[in-house]
């Protein structure tokens, strides 16, 4: 089941990693009218930059949470598939494993948006999601390995590489989209938030309760 579900959200993330890195040819598509006055177009690159922002967070949740339920499915002692491998984990142990994403995540805040500042945005978003993918994808190989130590040593990894996922979505938004547009689009962008944590419940629910 933790396989299953982490690799198609590996897989998601992949997809997004390859738009982020198609978009790097886009420029603002500004047409200057006066010496200080810009029309913007009605869908430009600045509302590429928002999609990618957008599903860059909902693919970024959809890896934080999707552990919390397929944990469930991992100690489920009444599974009748024989196929599930089966964890006899504490409660003690079950909260560390699924607070140790934020352990890294509460630290890199800061410094990852100084990395942001010296990268810029892009470059720093794509490699937050396609890192942490492949994290994620490992999650499996890292339960049979080591147990819920390595498993809370390799989270506590993807919450250290996400600690640049908002500042890099301020920076874009920030240099792609004017200030009167930034509320409307910026509330776009963050709506990803909710959206990849809902998307990860339901999917992986369905995962978990499904034979492959």
């Amino acid at each position: 089941t933790s396989r299953s579900v982490n690799t198609i959200f590996s897989a998601s993330c992949s997809f997004i990693s390859f738009l982020t890195v198609c978009q790097q040819h886009d420029k603002m598509e500004n047409t200057q009218i006066g010496d200080n006055e810009y029309k913007s177009p009605l869908f430009g690159a600045r509302h590429v930059q928002c999609i990618l922002i957008f599903l860059g967070l909902s693919v970024g949740y959809a890896q934080r949470v999707n552990l919390s339920v397929a944990i469930v499915a991992m100690m489920d002692r009444n599974s009748t598939n024989p196929d599930f491998e089966e964890y006899q984990w504490s409660e003690e142990t079950k909260s560390y494993v699924l607070s140790s994403f934020f352990w890294g995540y509460c630290i890199t805040q800061i410094p990852g948006s100084q990395l942001v500042h010296r990268l810029g945005g892009k470059i720093t978003l794509l490699c937050s999601v396609a890192l942490s993918a492949i994290l994620a994808l490992l999650t499996p190989m890292s339960v049979h390995l080591g147990d819920w130590k390595l498993l809370c040593a390799l989270r506590v990894c993807q919450g250290l590489i996400q600690g640049s996922t908002f500042p890099s979505g301020h920076t874009l938004l920030s240099k792609w989209v004017p200030a009167e547009e930034r509320a409307s689009l910026g509330a776009f962008c963050y709506t990803g938030v909710p959206f990849g944590t809902l998307l990860s419940m339901l999917v992986s629910g369905w995962i978990a309760t499904s034979s492959f």
